[in-house]
This record gives C-alpha cells, sequence and structure tokens, in this order.
C-alpha cells in the first residue's frame, strides 16, 4: 500500500491495485471456503448429534418395552392360573353334584328285597329318613 502510493508512475500504481485486488479476491475465496468447512463441520457435529439421540432413544425405548413386557408376565400368569383355577373349580363342583346326586338317589329309595321276605310288611312300608346336611354336619365337625 505504500508502494502504491509513493510511486509516481500510473502503470506500476495500477500493478499495485490490480495485485491488491487479485490479494483480496485469494482472501474472499480462502474465506468463503474456510466459513464453508466451518458450516459443514457444523452441519456434520449437528446431524451426528441428531443421529446419537436417535439411537440412544431407540435404545431406551427398547429396554423399556422389554421391562414393560416383563412385567406383564405375572399379569399373564395370573390370568392363566385364574382360568385354570376356575376349570378345576367347576369340575370339581360337577363332580361333587353328581356324587351328592347318587348318594341322595341311593339314600332315598328302598334297597331290593333279596332275602328279607319274612321281614314285616310294616318295616318295608315305613320310608328311610333322609340324609341331609343336617345329620352330615354332625358327623363331620366343622374346621377339620
Amino acid at each position: 500500500m505504500l508502494r502504491t502510493g509513493s510511486t509516481t508512475n500510473v502503470k506500476e500504481k495500477i500493478g499495485f491495485v490490480v495485485s491488491l485486488k487479485e490479494f483480496e479476491q485469494i482472501l474472499i475465496k480462502v474465506t468463503w471456503k474456510r466459513m464453508s468447512e466451518s458450516l459443514a463441520a457444523k452441519q456434520i457435529s449437528k446431524q451426528s448429534l441428531l443421529a446419537a439421540i436417535r439411537q440412544f432413544a431407540k435404545s431406551l425405548g427398547i429396554q423399556i418395552t422389554k421391562r414393560k413386557a416383563l412385567q406383564m408376565i405375572p399379569v399373564i400368569g395370573a390370568l392363566v392360573g385364574g382360568s385354570f383355577n376356575g376349570i378345576l373349580a367347576n369340575d370339581i363342583g360337577r363332580a361333587a353334584y353328581m356324587n351328592y346326586r347318587r348318594r341322595w338317589i341311593a339314600d332315598h329309595t328302598e334297597p331290593p328285597d333279596e332275602g328279607l321276605a319274612t321281614a314285616s310288611s310294616a318295616a318295608r312300608a315305613r320310608p328311610r329318613a333322609p340324609r341331609g346336611y343336617l345329620s352330615e354336619a354332625k358327623s363331620f365337625p366343622i374346621g377339620t
């Protein structure tokens, strides 16, 4: 710059100004290149940060899903166990109902007369006393 102002020749002044303009263009290109590289680096770091956050969220979601799925196992076990208990209680109830029906029929019907031909007709005509819940409660103590 100082040389441009101290020269007396116009051609030299124009040459210095032209070289100064070329130097300015080079600086602008380098600056733009560095700025674009810096911007690209920022974009890349931003993209990598977003990718890292996505990966973290994905793994966190999988872990939470596994934990919640493992928490469902007792619920599923309770449902299956409850249904098996209900089926078993139903089967036992039907078997008990059929057993008590057979018992009631046996208690309320007369046995066939095979060797009791000499028994009095009044004894045969007398019905047997029904066995109900009260008579069973006396023979089976509660709480055992």
